[in-house]
């Protein structure tokens, strides 16, 4: 392959120190005169930091001037324009510069009047556009704000820069132009023009930095102008270094500066931001500091050290650095950075967020300050700021890898999981090196259930060297959980190892471990101290009791032994010692005994003749006295109280018999073992009641969400319309509409979802439970908005939607004018739009209809009707004497007779396949990419008919999944174990649970009541808007959950009626 042409060009050397100081001597008086302060206060620092002078350091009288080169014509605009360049009036600076007739050619054409007319005009240009930006809320809108003066000053400067009319200032000030219009190859070739011809002016070698790649990007685009062979380009290859995150590199070229410019504050503080980038934070501490002492009133860069100190939480030196920056300039971005830190640290995040706009007000493209805000806005839980926040720094720094990977941590806590992956891959790209960007790729995989990738990623992560230690731990558990014990073995020795353990695996260097390495752990015998301290401790304890179980099934009992000797003396749920004492004695006589079971002793005797008196089931009927003899044996065993969330589930959990479960919750107790015999032997005899038929996996490629759950209003609290509307008797209407209905037979099903099946455990999906039905009736099709009209005229009825003024609607299903009047975004959706005046005959909103020219989607009378809430859907039930569905009712209707299928017709898509028949769509759901895209392959763009695509099951009914949501009369919780009455004698006719049992399940942090404060209900079916790649909750066992005020364009409606109902 060819050498990069960067390689072939060798590295300019540096001069004297004499040479060194005459140019910049003349450079910073000329770029002094030019009012370049930024570039002066660069080239000063770098003259102070050479070495103390010698025969070669020149004198004021010596000193090259810079005002004789100007004419006696020119002399008096000129100084008059850099008077009020000083003084900020931009715009007046321009106009004198602009001239008469008497001397306007010479004006337009000399350096010095046509580097400070085009300075001053871009720089009135900039000033205007930060003062429109500044009264602008929204940061994207802000930043489509430009300088209006780019294009006059191209047109200008073009006509001189091909009579080749400007020296290296004018030049310099053309790239500015060029890059402020995104003509960054244009821009870049000026700008290497620029310094050719004035190679000390600093911000033009920054200015090429912001617009390349690197430095092969620099050299190759501009192949007749490249770098200029002159020590400046030393710096500024050591800069882009730094810039690009080549920090080892960057710290190589900073060292060999500073050998010549021994006292350079700038070459300090960049070495220890090396420092810094490279997570040596006690080395860039001491650089900074070093830094301060020599240069106590600098700020600049103080940001970073600020960081060092937040993360290393020295509260006392963080704030003493905040006072000193207070006393030096407070109205500095660095300043506030450094305060907005310290309130950070002290957990005061909304006056660091205060101090952070500050910054931001002083300097609206100071990047840190953006992502800092980003941060605390995540702490905040305010995922919608720190998004823009995130996004704000992206558009000003696209090679900031922080905020990539802040937008990436965003998602990935909103669960969108692939839209995480997708910022952390542009953070990957920016810092490859980083072992936390591949572990939060690794995690997004994981949860996309993409193992294979998840693997190859914490094994990066692990090479990269993992200083949080997040990838072995997890490396061991994906090799555990796909049965490859000898390579999780090997992982968890190599974790154990690295926490300060014993050596447990061998392995070559940043290699994989060899599972074949696995040596005698004798040693392992020593106490873990500080490997058992800290994050570090359940994660030990996790390796210990695998490796204890490893070793003891391949017959290495020794090493099992050293592994329960260590895991006995462990505190925690995670010891168990029945499998210690199995490992420690291995089955032989004199077999060890912990001093921990002759402790247990006592209790359980005292529980057995005191507190317990057991029914025919060996159980008590007492509540009151199972509790105090919980509160009694956890007083003798440890003098702990047992936690309130353990009493509280036994409580309900004893209530309901629910003897398997009260089994899980009281597992972790060694105290109460012995009363958990009798569980074992009751879960065992009902396991083959539970068991369901055995079925070949099918599992989504995505887990993520629409985010349908998340379109509450907050407008009710008890699930109840405002005004409850009474129907006094059955209609005619009402009549008509209950003979469309199918009769259910009765009959036993296995309700819920397989563990391997379960696509979002958070939902309650699982587990697999026998449940007996009886009879009722349901609707054959869901509600169509022909018959939802015949509700509304006759009743007159007003839904949710109509009362609230609005209901929510996906963006893309929105006119272009509807969609200039909505400003208001669900935070964790964005493509989620509450829009006014939607209901259920205006779907799309004001400009939409059910039928005519104004609906886009042709005549929608038999379709279902949408913008349905719980409270609407419950009071069209009751006009027809009919009830919504139980979700038990729901999910055995939808399997129509067939068990354990993904949907009503069988485990595929399309129901078709094996016949050798062209595909034929069987439910209406999104096609293309969402939710940017519906291809509508299946017929429909939004919803079917709803006698479309046929009967999806053998009872005859139609629509059961997709197309919209139906509303069960069920409030959700994810849960089932705490609510299902006779689990273990089967479920009849379950419904969900009630008001006080949710109640009961708050208190125990199994669930949380929407943001409004309310209770939520439970929809069932998916929709046209769910992809499986995306929201894969079409199948049977998949629900959602939502507020009974909630609505949105796909909740609609479908009725049960109890069999001695009749239909009429």
């Amino acid at each position: 392959m060819a050498e990069p042409d960067s390689a072939k060009l060798a590295r300019p050397t540096l001069p004297d120190a004499a040479e060194l100081r005459a140019e910049l001597h003349e450079a910073v008086l000329r770029l002094s005169f030019a009012e370049l302060h930024s570039s002066t206060q660069w080239a000063s620092e770098l003259l102070a930091a050479l070495p103390p002078g010698g025969a070669g350091e020149a004198s004021p009288a010596s000193a090259p001037s810079v005002s004789p080169t100007l004419s006696r014509s020119l002399c008096s605009p000129v100084l008059l324009a850099k008077a009020h360049f000083g003084m900020r009036e931009y715009s007046r600076a321009a106009h004198v510069l602009q001239g008469g007739p008497a001397h306007s050619q010479e004006l337009h054409s000399a350096p010095w009047p046509v580097f400070f007319r085009s300075y001053a005009l871009y720089l009135a240009g900039e000033k205007r556009r930060e003062e429109d930006a500044a009264e602008v809320s929204d940061p994207a809108e802000a930043s489509r704000i430009h300088n209006t003066e780019l294009k006059t000053l191209e047109e200008d400067l073009s006509a001189l820069y091909r009579q080749q009319k400007l020296d290296g200032l004018s030049l310099y000030v053309y790239g500015i132009v060029l890059k402020g219009l995104e003509l960054k190859e244009d821009a870049r070739r000026v700008l290497l023009e620029s310094v050719h011809a004035f190679p000390c002016n600093w911000s033009a070698w920054l200015d090429i930095i912001s617009i390349s790649a690197d430095l092969d990007d620099v050299n190759g685009r501009c192949e007749d102008v490249r770098l200029p062979p002159h020590w400046m380009s030393l710096f500024f290859e050591a800069a882009l270094q730094l810039e690009l995150q080549r920090n080892d590199s960057a710290k190589d070229l900073y060292g060999a500066l500073r050998a010549s410019f021994p006292e350079s504050a700038y070459i300090a503080s960049q070495i220890a931001t090396c420092f810094y980038n490279l997570r040596n934070f006690d080395a860039s501490q001491l650089a900074f500091e070093e830094l301060r002492r020599r240069d106590p009133y600098r700020l600049s860069s103080l940001d970073t050290y600020s960081n060092i100190l937040f993360v290393k939480e020295q509260a006392a030196a963080l704030s003493h650095l905040a006072r000193q920056a207070v006393k030096i300039d407070k109205y500095t971005p660095e300043a506030c950075i450094i305060i907005g830190n310290y309130y950070s640290l002290k957990g005061e995040h909304e006056k660091a967020v205060i101090y952070f706009r500050r910054a931001l007000a002083l300097n609206r493209h100071f990047t840190p300050a953006w992502i800092l805000m980003g941060h605390e806005f995540m702490e905040m839980k305010n995922t919608a700021a720190a998004i823009d926040a995130y996004r704000t720094a992206v558009t000003i720094n696209r090679r900031d890898y922080r905020a990539w990977y802040g937008l990436g941590q965003t998602y990935e806590l909103l669960s969108l999981h692939f839209y995480a992956l997708f910022y952390y891959r542009q953070a990957m790209s920016l810092r490859p090196d980083d072992a936390r960007m591949w572990c939060a790729m690794a995690q997004c995989y994981d949860h996309m259930d993409r193992k294979a990738e998840a693997l190859k990623c914490y094994e990066k992560a692990h090479r990269c060297g993992d200083m949080e230690r997040m990838a072995l731990p997890r490396l061991a558990r994906l090799h555990r959980d796909h049965g490859d014990h000898r390579q999780a073995a090997a992982y968890y020795g190599q974790m154990l190892e690295q926490s300060g353990h014993s050596r447990i695996v061998s392995s070559a260097s940043g290699v994989r471990p060899d599972p074949s390495g696995l040596e005698s752990i004798a040693s392992v015998r020593r106490p873990l101290a500080g490997a058992l301290q800290g994050g570090l401790a359940s994660e030990s304890v996790e390796a210990l009791r695998f490796l204890m179980n490893f070793f003891a099934e391949e017959g290495r009992l020794a090493e099992a032994e050293a592994c329960a000797t260590q895991l006995l003396d462990t505190t925690g749920s995670e010891k168990d010692p029945s499998l210690c004492r199995k490992a420690l004695g291995s089955g032989a006589e004199g077999a060890y005994v912990s001093p921990l079971d002759s402790e247990i002793t006592f209790p359980m005797n005292q529980l057995a003749s005191a507190n317990v008196e057991a029914d025919e089931d060996g159980w008590t009927n007492d509540i009151r006295d199972f509790q105090k003899a919980c509160i009694d044996m956890s007083d003798a065993v440890g003098g702990n109280k047992w936690p309130e969330i353990r009493c509280m589930t036994a409580r309900l959990l004893l209530r309901r018999r629910n003897l398997a479960m009260l089994r899980c919750v009281w597992l972790g107790a060694l105290c109460v073992r012995g009363l958990l015999v009798h569980a074992e032997e009751t879960c065992a005899q009902n396991q083959n009641d539970q068991d369901e038929p055995t079925q070949a996996a099918t599992v989504a490629d995505g887990t993520q969400d629409c985010g349908c759950s998340s379109l509450s209003r907050g407008a009710s609290t008890k699930g109840e319309h405002s005004e409850p509307v009474r129907f006094d008797g059955l209609s005619d209407s009402a009549k008509r509409h209950n003979e469309d209905m199918v009769s259910i037979p009765a009959g036993r099903f296995h309700m819920g979802e397989r563990k391997d099946r379960v696509h979002f455990p958070q939902d309650g999906e699982g587990p697999v439970r026998p449940v007996q039905m009886s009879s009722f009736w349901m609707d054959r099709f869901e509600v169509s908005n022909e018959k939802w009209q015949d509700f509304a005229r006759e009743t007159g009825y007003l839904t949710d939607a109509e009362r609230l003024g609005d209901s929510f609607v996906a963006e893309t299903y929105l006119s272009e004018a509807v969609n200039k009047t909505i400003h208001k975004k669900v935070d964790a959706v964005p493509w989620w739009l509450p829009v006014p005046n939607a209901s259920w005959h205006k779907p799309e909103g004001i400009d939409s209809s059910l039928s005519g020219v104004s609906s886009r989607y042709g005549d929608r009378w038999n379709h279902p009707v949408v913008h349905i809430s719980w409270n609407d859907a419950e009071a069209y039930c009751r006009w027809r004497n009919a009830s919504l569905p139980t979700e038990a009712q729901w999910e055995y209707a939808a399997r129509g007779g067939l068990e354990g299928k993904l949907y009503p017709w069988g485990d595929t898509t399309y129901g078709n396949e094996t016949e050798g028949m062209p595909r034929r769509h069987r439910m209406n759901i999104w096609q293309g990419t969402f939710p940017k895209e519906n291809t509508a392959k299946d017929g429909y763009p939004k919803t079917a008919p709803v006698d479309a695509y046929g009967p999806q099951n053998e009872w005859g009914l139609y629509n059961m999944v997709g197309n919209v949501w139906e509303w069960t009369g069920d409030w959700y919780s994810p849960v089932h174990f705490l609510t299902d009455k006779n689990k273990d004698t089967g479920l009849v006719d379950p419904r969900g649970p009630e008001i006080e049992e949710l109640d009961e399940i708050v208190e125990m942090g199994y669930l949380k009541k929407d943001s409004s404060g309310q209770y939520e209900k439970i929809k069932k079916g998916g929709s046209f808007m769910c992809h499986k790649s995306y929201c894969y909750r079409y199948r049977i066992c998949a629900r959602s959950h939502l507020t009974a005020d909630g609505s949105a364009h796909h909740t609609g409606v479908r009725c049960a009626r109890e069999l001695q109902q009749t239909k009429t």
